[in-house]
Formats: structure tokens, sequence, C-alpha cells
């Protein structure tokens, strides 16, 4: 019988996952930080002695990129050897191990979507961190699953989408960079992805369709929310480069992950950024 565990449980992806389990009537144990710290080794093997899981997908990273870039130290030994441990637990379990990473493992130069294959070049601390830890899992676990994603959006989290919508009801203009592309990911769906590929070996990239720029993204979600409220006080979203923001970190400028071969796993594409959308429309 099938038994999950998750680690980073009670943080936003480890929240949807539950409840996928939930829906798909799926037993699972989500552990969090401080119940399962990934950077421990003994203890993490001690845990899933105690739970005796058939799958382990780890969710847990240190991804507030503000803080990975003054931790770099942290950031390391949470992402990079903390992944390694979580990969070491896998195998000393004889449990199926997902493993979440980023498209922030590549830098942003290429003028199409990154493939599973292509080479890696993590610009940002944060890709740097995640890219060490997919390196240290295929080199413990070979049948691993490393499921890359980019841009995850959803309810009940602090991302730019959540940060969008407060801004808007007490702004009157919102500057958006037009210059960083990428492909938002619903957690939903995301979930119930991890879910569909936990006996898959290999690396993959899931991200919903459509590639669209930060200011594209903003103005979407503005002109979704207008519909529903007219008063809102933001009336613009206005483009603007990059270097309009000061920041610490280099995130890649262009982001969007290939898709194709995960859907053919799936038999299915995943849905547009228009579909998804509405969906999180709907649970505001």
């Amino acid at each position: 019988m099938m038994k999950i565990w998750i680690l980073g449980g009670q943080g936003f992806i480890g929240r949807a996952l539950q409840l996928a389990c939930m829906r798909h009537g799926i037993s699972w144990v989500a552990s969090s930080r401080e119940e399962a710290d990934i950077t421990d080794a003994r203890r993490l093997i001690k845990i899933g002695d105690c739970i005796r899981p058939t799958h382990i997908i780890n969710c847990a990273a240190l991804t507030k990129v503000d803080l990975v870039e003054k931790e770099p130290e942290r950031a390391f030994a949470v992402n990079t050897i903390g992944a390694k441990y979580v990969a070491v637990a896998a195998l000393e379990l004889g449990a199926q191990l997902l493993h979440l990473s980023t498209e922030t493992v590549f830098d942003g130069l290429q003028d199409r979507p990154y493939k599973e294959e292509d080479p890696c070049r993590a610009l940002c601390i944060y890709g740097q961190s995640k890219l060490g830890g997919e390196q240290w899992v295929r080199e413990v676990m070979q049948e691993a699953c490393i499921l890359r994603t980019s841009w995850v959006f959803g309810l009940g989290s602090n991302h730019k989408l959540s940060q969008w919508i407060q801004r808007f009801a007490h702004e009157d203009v919102i500057h958006a960079p037009i210059d960083e592309i990428g492909s938002p990911t619903y957690v939903h769906d995301l979930a119930e992805t991890i879910l569909a590929m936990l006996d898959k070996s290999g690396t993959f990239h899931f991200a919903n369709q459509g590639e669209l720029s930060l200011y594209h993204y903003a103005r979407d979600l503005h002109q979704a929310l207008r519909e529903r409220n007219p008063q809102m006080r933001c009336r613009e979203i206005k483009a603007v480069t990059s270097t309009h923001f000061s920041r610490r970190e280099s995130r890649p400028s262009f982001g969007v992950l290939d898709t194709s071969y995960i859907g053919k796993i799936l038999g299915k594409q995943p849905r547009s950024w228009k579909q998804v959308l509405e969906d999180f429309i709907k649970e505001l």
C-alpha cells in the first residue's frame, strides 16, 4: 500500500499535496521543517524508520530569494546538502524519491523554452543551491524523479500574485518588468502532477502552458480582478525593465520550461495559464 512522506509538508506546495492525497484517498504523513529537518541526516532516517514510507516527496527548501542571497551558507545547507540527505534516507528506507527543483538552475540566455537535457548554469544563489541538490540526488539515487517547475502560485502563499492583489487595493499604478519571462504554475496542477509522477525516474519539467512577462502576468491578473471589482483602486499596470527595481539577486531573464516531454509521459499537456487563472480567481 502506498504511503507518502511529504517533507516540507507545512509549506505552500506541501499543503496542496496533502489536499491532493486526500482527494485521491492516498495515505500520507506531512512533516514540517521543525519535525523533520533535512539537514539532520541521522534524525531524518530515524523518523523515516518510524513512518516507513513507500514514497518521499521533497518539498523542503529555502526559497525566499532575499534570505538566500543574504545567507548563502544556509541555502546550500538546506537546498544542496539537505537534498543529498533526503536521497540517502530514501535509499536507506527503500522509498522512491521525487525531488522538486526550479527553472533558476538555467541562466535564462536561451531564446527557446528549456528542455530537460539543456546545460544548467545557475546565476543566483538559490538556483546554484538547487542545482547542487539535483546533482547530489542523481549521484545518490539514480532512479529518483527530479521535477523542475517555475513561478508557482496559488492561495495561501506570499508569491507575486498575492503581493499584487494586496497592492491593487492600495496603489493607483503598479510597475512590473516586461523583460522577465516565464511560465506560471498553479499549485494544485503541480500537486496532481507530482502524484502522477511518483514512480517515474529521471528529470522532468512542469509548468502551465503559456510564456509571459511579469508585466503580462500582472496585467492578466489585474484585468480578471477588475471584472469582478470595477471599484478596485489600481487603474494601471505599467511595463518597465528590471533595472527599475533594486534587487540583490540575479534571476534568469528567460525561465520558460519546455513541458512537451512530461506531456507525452502523462498523455496530456499542462493546462493553459488563462485556464488556471480562472480557477485561482474562483478560490479568492
